[in-house]
């Protein structure tokens, strides 16, 4: 019996870690891992995946009133990789959001390297070195999601660029080596607004999107 439950817990545990990897690749950590990908199989006719870039601008509104152009290039995006779905995408999105912030206030370079390309990933560790030098201590957490939705799409020779508007509240402040805060507000959480880039190569068989580029808002 106590064999049993061994095998048991092991199933369980690779169930979960396959669920984890499917929507952003592969990860390692404490966090809550997003649902699986959506999965199908390929559809034959992907001729729509050979049209040139669209740009969206900004919507306002439900994730549930896409516009037009918008939802043609998340269906050329589904074209190109039949296990795109939206409703996952975002699920995953929010989960590498939460990882990342978590992870750059921690300085968690382990956690953050699976997750971003290498030019994000340079400028975050180079921060992070910085706040190390100086010796400052971040502290970050986010107290309340209040949206989450695509903004752009774009799909070219095969890449495919997402990007999303993260509306949260955060309470996040740095600490000196002589545990002073001296900048932020530990009491007190503020909103704050990412736009954040995720690419994927969907010609490639790595299933993550990476966070490619980031910008905020006041």
């Amino acid at each position: 019996m106590q064999y049993l439950d061994i095998i048991l817990l092991a199933m369980v545990a690779a169930f979960i870690f396959l669920r984890l990897r499917s929507v952003l690749g592969k990860r390692t950590g404490h966090e809550q891992p997003p649902p699986e990908r959506y999965s199908g199989k390929p559809l034959e006719d992907d001729a729509a995946t050979d049209e040139k870039v669209v740009k969206l601008p900004h919507r306002k509104g439900s994730q549930d009133t896409l516009s037009p152009e918008l939802r043609a290039v998340l269906t050329r995006v589904h074209v190109a990789d039949r296990g795109f779905d939206e409703a996952h995408f975002m699920q995953g999105a929010q989960w590498a959001y939460e990882t990342i912030v978590n992870g750059f206030a921690k300085g968690d370079r382990e956690a953050l390297r699976p997750l971003l390309t290498d030019d994000v990933f340079a400028s975050f560790n180079a921060a992070i070195e910085a706040r190390e030098a100086a010796g400052h201590d971040m502290h970050t957490e986010i107290t309340d999601y209040r949206s989450a939705e695509i903004e752009e799409a774009t799909f070219e020779d095969n890449v495919a660029d997402i990007t999303v508007r993260f509306v949260t509240e955060m309470v996040t402040f740095t600490k000196n080596s002589d545990g002073v805060v001296i900048s932020g507000d530990p009491t007190t959480g503020k909103p704050v607004i990412d736009i954040w880039t995720f690419r994927r190569d969907t010609g490639s068989k790595d299933p993550t999107w990476y966070l490619s580029a980031t910008r905020s808002e006041t």
